[in-house]
């Protein structure tokens, strides 16, 4: 397991549990926090010395961006994806994916989370009234989204 070369243990002494919301957690190393997406054939995962969301949609799927957006999203969200025209599905996947990643980063779930979770025009995040820092980007596929409440950086990106 990739979460071995984080810390002094075997892929056989990583050890996860979930806690009473749900969210797994790397308990061995105990240091270590860990957050896994995935769309169509597309995995990722995050690892990270503080808590950490990550999310990835792929592209071209089809759905009614702009119906979920008005349910889903704060008013200001969804007229950014109300008025993007031609690129609303990058709009509508850089907000979701952000949204998402912060509910993660939290352990929130979808169902309690969306509301809480918020953007800002500036790429700016949100849970609540505290302050994300947010990571976006796009795949071969698609765009995603890291999420922390610490300033961090991306050490490195690989394929397994």
């Amino acid at each position: 397991m990739a979460a071995s070369a984080y810390g002094p243990t075997t892929p056989s002494g990583v050890g996860i549990r979930c806690d009473v919301d749900g969210k797994p957690r790397i308990v061995v190393p105990e240091d270590l926090h860990f957050s896994i997406s995935h769309s169509g054939e597309c995995v990722l995962a995050a690892f990270s010395r503080a808590p950490v969301g990550l999310d990835y949609e792929q592209s071209g799927r089809s759905r009614n961006f702009e119906a979920v957006a008005r349910r889903f999203f704060q008013p200001d969200e969804a007229g950014e994806v109300l008025g993007a025209g031609a690129e609303s599905e990058a709009v509508f996947l850089k907000i979701w994916t952000a949204k998402e990643a912060i509910v993660k980063l939290v352990g929130a779930g979808l169902a309690n989370g969306l509301e809480k979770a918020r953007t800002t025009p500036d790429g700016g995040g949100f849970w609540g009234e505290r302050e994300v820092c947010l990571l976006p980007f796009v795949g071969e596929d698609g765009i995603g989204t890291v999420a922390s409440f610490e300033p961090f950086v991306v050490k490195d990106w690989f394929d397994l």
